[in-house]
């Protein structure tokens, strides 16, 4: 009893062995060059996506190596780059991580099948092969779409029984088509082609969230390959058929040749490697974004707070005017009241001068009586006569 006690003990757990994936990823560049490298695949794929009156039958790969005319000019490099049996030149590219100015990207690389058609030392009427440019990026080209299409792409019932199952059906095909875009020279008034010479094509598999059992186009079937073929175990029943059948017993792991297999797991680390860098930047850019939106709350909060002071300021303002109305009005009322009291001192004062006018007169009829007084004096002494004073 004790031994196996002790041996309970000393007993560790069993760690499960991560099982290696059975089928190599796509989006490496050793994967996708792998898979697209065999033209049956490359015929069904392109098949798929550029739908082309008649289809392609046959195509050639050439070199996706594209020189500069002048050696201080760029070159282009494409993933694959290839022709079909009626000239056309298609351009294929993966790319994993977004570049600010992709469009701009497509659009030189375009550039070059286009000159390359131009004859050295011949007469040429200009007539030209339609160029094809294909895109598949494991980004959006507007990150804003990824919000966007978690209503976009959701079913609207309500709407579907108030306008009939067919326009419903209508639209359900149309939300399909999101993560496939196709863009052409147009007329911007009338949308009316202007050329058909020149198609870019862009897959955005972050767009695409289709499981097995919503697998309903050849597109949509090369979408789920692309995006979950490293994650499979076996083929699912909606893709059997010949070519993916083929594809996906080319696509394992154990059936590469040791060579192969080693510049696959070079090729795998450098994913990982970009992706974990990436994500990383993303990582800081959301806790930059995350910082800003918190200095944003701040500054929202201090706006508040500085409109709050205006505010008061306002209230203040308002109180100071009304002081100073009630002031303007004293000042009104004070002047009326020094206007009254001019008038009573301008009463007062020729009140006091007919006073002194009055009192003037008086002495002068006092000195006129007094006058008289002595007149008469004069006159009774020399008639004699003893008349009592008079007051």
């Amino acid at each position: 009893m004790a031994k196996d006690k002790v041996e309970s003990n000393d007993t560790k757990p069993v760690r499960k062995k991560r099982r290696s994936p059975k089928y190599i990823n796509p989006l490496t560049d050793f994967g996708f060059k792998h898979i697209f490298g065999d033209k049956t695949s490359l015929l069904a794929f392109l098949n798929a996506v550029l739908n082309i009156e008649g289809g392609i039958a046959d195509l050639t790969y050439v070199n996706t190596e594209k020189m500069a005319h002048a050696e201080e000019e760029r070159t282009a490099r494409y993933d694959l780059h290839c022709t079909t049996g009626t000239g056309e030149r298609i351009i294929i590219e993966m790319q994993n991580q977004s570049q600010y100015f992709f469009r701009d990207r497509m659009l030189y690389y375009a550039t070059f099948p286009i000159q390359e058609q131009a004859p050295k030392g011949k007469n040429w009427d200009f007539k030209l092969n339609p160029v094809y440019s294909v895109n598949i990026t494991n980004f959006c080209l507007n990150k804003t779409e990824i919000a966007k299409s978690a209503t976009t792409l959701a079913p609207e019932e309500k709407k579907d029984e108030e306008q009939g199952q067919g326009q419903g059906q209508e639209k359900e095909q149309e939300q399909e088509k999101k993560y496939c875009s196709y863009f052409q020279l147009m007329n911007t008034d009338t949308k009316e082609i202007f050329s058909d010479k020149l198609l870019f094509v862009v897959l955005e598999l972050p767009l695409f969230n289709k499981t097995e059992d919503q697998l309903q186009t050849d597109m949509d079937k090369w979408m789920f390959v692309m995006k979950n073929l490293s994650n499979l175990n076996d083929l699912p029943a909606v893709l059997r058929n010949e070519v993916f059948e083929q594809l996906f017993h080319t696509a394992e792991v154990a059936k590469l040749s040791a060579g192969d297999r080693r510049i696959y797991y070079s090729s795998l680390k450098s994913y990982w490697d970009m992706n974990n860098y990436f994500v990383q930047k993303e990582q800081e850019i959301a806790g930059y974004k995350q910082e800003r939106a918190g200095f944003q709350q701040q500054i929202f909060g201090f706006q508040q707070q500085v409109a709050g002071y205006q505010q008061q300021v306002a209230g203040f303002q308002q109180q100071v005017a009304g002081f100073q109305q009630r002031e303007a009005e004293s000042q009104q009322q004070i002047v009326g009241f020094q206007q009254q009291v001019a008038e009573s001192q301008q009463q007062i004062a020729d009140f006091q001068q007919r006073e002194a006018e009055s009192q003037q007169r008086e002495a002068e009829s006092q000195q006129e009586k007094a006058a008289y007084q002595q007149k008469i004096a004069d006159l009774e002494r020399q008639l004699g006569l003893n008349t009592p004073q008079v007051n």
